[in-house]
């Protein structure tokens, strides 16, 4: 099990090398727990978070593990940054395979305007 976390992180760290958020393009990264999925739109020049949403909300309802939560977050999520005027990101899946969960906030976000 350890082996498993050693790679994402060094995937992770191998992504983030050529992924950076600015302010016309911020970065949007993803993190995923056995419970809850958790998104931010991060602008990594200024260092501010720009809008973020996950399960872990209390206004959030239903199931929070599943791959419908994560296209609700990703939905959430694209309606905030939309209002916070930004239009295009770039995607961080944290290490994570574009699979299940992580794809699904991509979608979610996607259906709400975002062009990743």
């Amino acid at each position: 099990m350890q082996n498993r976390q050693v790679a994402r992180d060094r995937r992770h760290r191998r992504v983030r090398k050529k992924v950076r958020g600015t302010a016309a393009r911020p970065r949007l990264a993803v993190f995923r727990s056995n419970k809850h999925i958790y998104a931010q739109v991060i602008d990594d020049v200024q260092g501010v978070t720009v809008a973020s949403a996950s399960t872990a909300e209390k206004s959030f309802s239903g199931a929070t593990g599943t791959v419908d939560a994560a296209k609700q977050v990703g939905k959430l999520l694209g309606e905030r940054a939309k209002s916070a005027g930004v239009d295009t990101v770039v995607f961080d899946r944290g290490g994570n395979r574009y699979h299940g969960r992580v794809a699904g906030i991509a979608d979610g976000a996607r259906e709400a305007g975002l062009t990743l």
